[in-house]
Formats: C-alpha cells, sequence, structure tokens
C-alpha cells in the first residue's frame, strides 16, 4: 500500500533561514581558501639580532640553517647581516673541508678551503670568528 502524504508546503521563514545557511557555507569555504592561500605566501625572516645571540651561543650550524632560510626568502643583506652570512657560509665550508681532509678528498677539501678564504672575507669584522670555528671543528693548518 502506498501511504499517500501531501507534500507541505515550506513557510517562508524556512526558506529564508535556508538560504542565509547556505549563504554562510559558501562565506566559510570562501574564507577556508582564502586563509589556506595566505599561508602559503608566508615567509619569515631572521634578523642580525638572531644571527647575533647564535654567535655568541656558537651555535655555529644553525648559524648556516638561518642563512638559508633567508636566502630562500629573498632577504635583503642589510647592515651586519652580510657578516654574519659570512661566518654562516665559513662555517659550513669548514665542516666540508674537515669531511674531506678526513677522507682523503683532497680535490674537494680544496675546494672547500678557496670557499672558506672567500667566506673569510664576506665576514668582516667577524673574521676572528674562524679561528673559533677551526677549534671547534678541530682544524689544524
Amino acid at each position: 500500500m502506498k501511504s499517500k502524504r501531501k507534500k507541505e508546503k515550506k513557510s517562508p521563514v524556512i526558506i529564508v533561514l535556508d538560504i542565509i545557511i547556505v549563504l554562510c557555507c559558501i562565506g566559510l569555504i570562501m574564507a577556508a581558501s582564502s586563509m589556506i592561500r595566505s599561508f602559503q605566501n608566508v615567509y619569515y625572516s631572521y634578523s642580525e639580532d638572531t644571527f647575533y645571540y647564535r654567535l655568541l651561543e656558537g651555535d655555529y650550524p644553525s648559524m648556516v640553517r638561518l642563512y638559508y632560510e633567508n636566502e630562500e626568502n629573498d632577504v635583503k643583506e642589510e647592515g651586519d647581516l652580510g657578516e654574519y652570512y659570512g661566518v654562516a657560509k665559513y662555517f659550513e665550508a669548514a665542516s666540508y673541508y674537515k669531511i674531506y681532509e678526513e677522507s682523503g678528498d683532497t680535490v674537494r677539501a680544496n675546494h672547500q678551503k678557496k670557499k672558506m678564504e672567500t667566506a673569510l672575507k664576506e665576514m668582516g669584522d667577524l673574521s676572528a670568528e674562524a679561528d673559533r670555528i677551526k677549534e671547534q671543528l678541530d682544524i689544524s693548518e
């Protein structure tokens, strides 16, 4: 047996509420997509102060990481930032130099030695850090 229900008409208030709910859902979706797109464009830059404190702590590996993050985010070298970048580059090159020297790969070791010399020039007033880095990595010349 078929049930004979009459189709009830929705009241105008229910129709208006349905429309409002649909519009709110559409607005929520648009806001969420806008927020997701904005997260893709967010980047962070590290200032001289951050590098300074890392330098005081002798945390050269993190300076290398911060340097590459700034490079990735196209942070301009302003003020003493270039000298801190020089320290980071020097530490990175010195680390590779140590590895290649110990493994007997003189060609690569010499290439890293040249990078160390270039970075030393970039270090400017911070060139005294080169001795601390060599001491930390146990590099003797």
